[in-house]
């Protein structure tokens, strides 16, 4: 039986583009998958987060990333899809990549979206 978490996610953001859910990979190996993938574009984040002025910061060998903008702070575990804001672990979000990260974070937090194109 799969262990379950203390704190279950309150919404999902759906279905990744990103990491599409494999119907018969083990957990393990799609936690390692949704990992490995969001970690090749940290420096995407890094940018989008500098342009903002967001901190960001990746510790245990990219496991958490955590995102500070004023007094607002996001914490994300790419591997089980975990975001949290302010601390707030009763009202977990299922976030499965960076994409959604992005645009949940720019929702929650009013942050101006710039066009790519300009």
């Amino acid at each position: 039986m799969a262990r379950r978490s203390r704190y279950d996610d309150v919404s999902s953001l759906g279905r990744s583009d990103v990491v599409p859910y494999r119907r018969w990979e083990d957990p393990a190996g799609r936690h390692a998958r949704r990992l490995y993938t969001n970690l090749k574009y940290q420096a995407d984040v890094r940018v989008w987060a500098q342009r903002l002025g967001i901190d960001l910061k990746i510790s245990n060998e990219g496991h958490h990333w955590r995102l500070v903008f004023g007094t607002r702070v996001a914490e994300w575990w790419p591997s089980s899809a975990k975001l949290v804001l302010d601390r707030n672990y009763d009202s977990g979000v299922h976030v499965h990549d960076f994409q959604q990260v992005v645009g949940y974070l720019e929702n929650q937090w009013n942050l101006d979206r710039q066009d790519e194109n300009t």
